[in-house]
């Protein structure tokens, strides 16, 4: 007695095809502007005025891309998936602020001129950018298609039935092929149970007591697995920006200022009408 076991042979793979990229693009935006304004007489004290500024914008970018790279005999053998997210907010504070300049202790020997305001201006900004990468590379084990299997039991039977002698012939299915089966449809179910009835028919029409041949067909439902490939990539811009405008407004005239001012005009005066009393004598 002789046994003999058929294996379907599977087809090599060679180059390799690739796709084109499905890429989807998202992009959001919002915009916020807010003013506060507090006048004189506010509880802020040396303070004339006060006034804010906020504007903040911010930005949302999201862009997802899939590619797929096949065998030479179709089968999927890479699969990528980019997912990029990115933000960015920016942020700017303006602050106007008028004070007295005796609220500061200043008089008018501390202005350059002192019939106009002092301007101080103040700016600082600041940037933050945080970049984070994820990449997962995972081996799917994948199921053979029903028809796959079945062509495969087909084409053993084929071999089989090319022996003219007394012969017997059975089959093994691996888990994946149980599987694979289960969910395929009726009408292929249907088909693989008239391909057992064959197989149980041969094994009827043995001759006992005569030397045969056993054949055994493996079947697998184990298919080509692929790579899959997941990038993440998550990127964050916060910029902030603080500008400060500061006016003095300078010292009001007093009545003692104005009149130590007009002291040397009258001095003046007074000066010229003696002169002129001793030119006449």
């Amino acid at each position: 007695m002789s046994i003999s076991t058929i294996t379907p042979s599977t087809v090599n793979s060679g180059s390799i095809q690739t796709s084109n990229p499905v890429t989807n693009l998202s992009v959001e935006t919002r915009e916020i502007n807010e003013e506060k304004t507090l006048e004189a007489g506010s509880q802020i004290s040396g303070v004339s005025s006060f006034a804010m500024a906020m504007r903040l914008s911010e930005l949302s970018l999201t862009s997802t891309t899939t590619q797929f790279h096949y065998r030479s005999d179709n089968s999927l053998a890479i699969k990528a998936h980019s997912n990029i997210s990115f933000q960015a907010r920016t942020e700017e504070f303006r602050f106007d602020v008028t004070m007295s300049a005796e609220s500061l202790g200043l008089t008018r020997v501390d202005f350059m001129d002192a019939s106009k305001p002092m301007t101080i201006q103040l700016t600082y900004s600041q940037s933050q950018l945080q970049v984070s990468q994820k990449i997962s590379i995972k081996e799917i084990q994948t199921l053979r298609k029903p028809e796959e299997i079945i062509q495969d039991l087909v084409k053993a039977l084929t071999d089989v039935f090319k022996d003219p002698g007394n012969k017997t012939v059975s089959y093994v299915l691996d888990s994946e092929a149980i599987q694979s089966l289960t969910q395929s449809d009726p009408k292929l179910a249907r088909l693989f149970g008239e391909l057992v009835m064959i197989m149980a028919m041969v094994n009827l029409m043995k001759r006992q007591g005569e030397e045969r041949n056993d054949y055994t067909i493996f079947l697998s439902g184990k298919g080509k697995p692929y790579l899959d490939i997941q990038e993440e990539i998550d990127g964050e811009l916060v910029s902030q920006t603080y500008q400060f405008n500061i006016t003095v407004e300078p010292p009001s005239v007093s009545k003692t200022d104005t009149i130590k001012a007009l002291e040397p005009a009258a001095d003046a005066g007074a000066l010229s009408e003696n002169v002129e009393k001793e030119v006449i004598d």
